[in-house]
């Protein structure tokens, strides 16, 4: 508790020690104990928030251990003088009185509150006496609107403000000038496509910051799509986190791999799969695993969870681009919400999370039955639970085969939504090859009765050159 009985506000030793002890367990052995420390970094906590020296001491010791990709106190003790041994002769009681005083993670939010607020009031005071010196120094020629100007000042500073989301004119047109620049050096967009087409109807590709909606029914490709995306961008340097709560990631992982080598994944399912395919398959395999692509097939997963993990890689590594498949399978935050209220506050929070991570969340969805009823491809409206998710996204994909047609490899995508173009239909461009898991880009034959070939992005360009 913060010691008000005592008028003491400025120190509480019970969150600082409370929170060293809800983050001492590695990732493998509590999850909680990373989130909290995720919400810890959020919110600036760090080594001048504690007021012990053992305490301040040892926080410096466990952000060094999280940089080095080994969170926990197992990790902390190899970064401190000495070892563990020697910590425990200097601090003979640190686990009863420290590392054990919190039977609970849960409070673990708290005890960060609590923390930034301690350190608050202590800078409060700080502030105040230095006013009190300000007034004790001031004369007949001191302009008392120059103390009230420092006060604002300080207080502009301990009110987080240089961190506010309101920018001026002038600051938007610096901001708005260095972007423009890094996108043209960058080429615009952070994730581009495989498919020609599609890049150009986006002008490009995708843009950091952006959530894009994938929407099908069930067994049309929605994730294949995804995967697809990860796969060409990975190939080009971009990290992707994929969070499957649908696909085991071994199987996600065959899928990609068969991407990579073009084998045909049926013949291993029906068992008719020959030497040179296990060749084929294996050195996709080893192709892909050189890939930054990280998995998580938890079918736990909320939304929440999602988001510190994310911005746990993009502090560690880096972080491009996210796949969430697919939003009916997350866990919500809060059960007793309505289900409608529930996929709003997800698609919420996956647009946040693209734009403070500054990368592409592509979130899958599912359509309703209400197109294949109608036997007309879909539309935004035939999304499931929640208008909420065609009101964040920048842009929404839907993907349309029939199944049981002349031509059940026939795809169309068509770009229902464009925040920032325009939007777009695939008619026979587009084709989902099912035994390899491609999707590809046809062009045109010139000839009736020739054979149409993959495109590829100098298609696009020398047919657009004019436009473009």
């Amino acid at each position: 508790m913060i010691q008000i009985g005592t008028n003491n506000v400025e120190k509480d030793y019970d969150a600082e020690r409370g929170f060293l002890s809800v983050t001492k367990w590695p990732e493998d052995i509590e999850s909680f104990s990373l989130e909290v420390w995720n919400y810890a970094l959020e919110r600036g906590i760090n080594e001048s928030h504690f007021t012990e020296r053992s305490h301040r001491e040892w926080f410096i010791a466990f952000k060094q251990a999280d940089a080095d990709d080994e969170f926990g106190m197992f990790g902390t003790y190899k970064r401190i003088a000495g070892g563990r041994d020697a910590w425990r002769l200097e601090h003979p009681n640190w686990d009863s009185d420290v590392l054990d005083s919190c039977e609970t993670s849960r409070m673990g939010r708290e005890f960060v509150d609590r923390l930034v607020n301690a350190k608050k009031f202590r800078e409060l005071n700080k502030l105040s006496v230095e006013i009190k010196d300000q007034l004790y120094e001031a004369n007949g020629a001191t302009d008392p609107r120059d103390v009230a100007i420092m006060i604002d000042r300080r207080v502009s500073e301990l009110m987080d403000l240089k961190e506010r989301t309101m920018r001026s004119a002038q600051e938007l047109t610096e901001y708005t000038a260095k972007r423009i620049e890094e996108e043209r050096k960058q080429g615009g967009a952070s994730i581009v496509t495989h498919l020609p087409w599609l890049n150009g109807v986006l002008d490009g590709g995708f843009r950091a910051g952006q959530l894009v909606i994938v929407a099908a029914r069930p067994s049309i490709g929605k994730t294949t799509l995804s995967m697809n995306f990860a796969y060409h961008a990975a190939k080009k340097g971009k990290t992707t986190a994929i969070f499957s709560l649908e696909m085991s990631a071994d199987q996600l992982w065959k899928k990609i791999a068969a991407i990579d080598s073009g084998v045909d994944l049926s013949k291993f399912a029906s068992g008719f799969d020959s030497e040179s395919d296990r060749k084929l398959l294996n050195q996709g395999l080893q192709n892909v695993g050189k890939l930054p692509i990280y998995v998580d097939d938890d079918s736990s997963q909320s939304i929440s969870r999602i988001r510190s993990a994310c911005k746990l890689l993009k502090r560690r590594q880096n972080l491009d681009s996210v796949v969430v498949d697919y939003v009916g399978l997350l866990t919500p935050d809060d059960r007793g919400m309505p289900r409608e209220q529930q996929v709003a506050h997800i698609s919420r929070t996956c647009k946040i999370i693209a734009k403070e991570l500054e990368c592409v969340v592509f979130l899958v969805c599912q359509l309703n039955r209400e197109s294949e009823k109608a036997k007309t491809e879909p539309g935004m409206h035939n999304l499931r639970e929640s208008g909420a998710i065609e009101q964040d996204a920048d842009m929404v994909l839907l993907l349309h085969r029939e199944v049981l047609g002349e031509d059940p490899e026939k795809c169309s995508v068509i770009v229902a939504k464009n925040r920032f173009g325009r939007s777009g239909h695939s008619r026979d461009k587009i084709k989902f090859d099912r035994k390899t898991q491609r999707f590809v880009e046809l062009v045109e034959p010139r000839l009736n009765g020739g054979i149409a070939k993959p495109a590829v992005q100098s298609d696009f360009v020398q047919l657009t050159k004019n436009r473009i």
